[in-house]
């Protein structure tokens, strides 16, 4: 029983790990196929588009059920809302992202987001959405392990540039 709990605790671990595996491996393709000459937006374009392929069917798998009455209508606002998301959520960071892409290394623009998080607090910190605590370990986490990430891309993106 014991061997089990252990097991469960070690999945999310295991399929962070391999999803940070497949961004990186999107990343080196990426980078293979715009070398040949594609563009950063057609390769989103394509990414988008095989995603969408393949989550299709998995969504109306999950949602055919005997409770189809009890489902929210998709409202003019809702999907307004969801274009909103997708725009600022994934097309406009992916294609920035790939265009960085064509004009540097995977591994800047891996590096690059890793800081997100960092950036998310620094952004939480500015416009007064969290505060710092000095006093609580969990603040002072936040704090070493923002300025830590932005050290250590900085040491990473100044290695690669002087290196190459």
């Amino acid at each position: 029983m014991v061997a089990g709990g252990r097991w469960r605790e070690a999945v999310p671990f295991a399929v962070m790990v391999s999803m940070e595996g497949l961004t990186i491996a999107l990343t080196v393709l990426a980078k293979t196929v715009m070398t040949k000459g594609m563009s950063p937006f057609v390769f989103v374009f394509y990414s988008t588009a095989l995603s969408s392929i393949l989550l299709l069917p998995h969504s109306f798998a999950i949602f055919q059920n005997e409770h189809r009455a009890q489902q929210p209508v998709f409202t003019p606002s809702l999907l307004l809302r969801f274009f909103l998301l997708g725009l600022t959520g994934i097309a406009i960071p992916q294609n920035l992202a790939f265009t960085g892409l064509r004009y540097s290394s995977p591994f800047v623009v891996c590096a690059m987001g890793l800081l997100i998080p960092s950036f998310s607090f620094i952004l939480a910190l500015l416009l007064r959405i969290t505060k710092v605590k000095w006093d609580k370990s969990y603040s002072r986490a936040k704090i070493i392990g923002t300025a830590t990430y932005i050290d250590n891309s900085i040491y990473h993106i100044s290695f690669i540039h002087f290196n190459c």
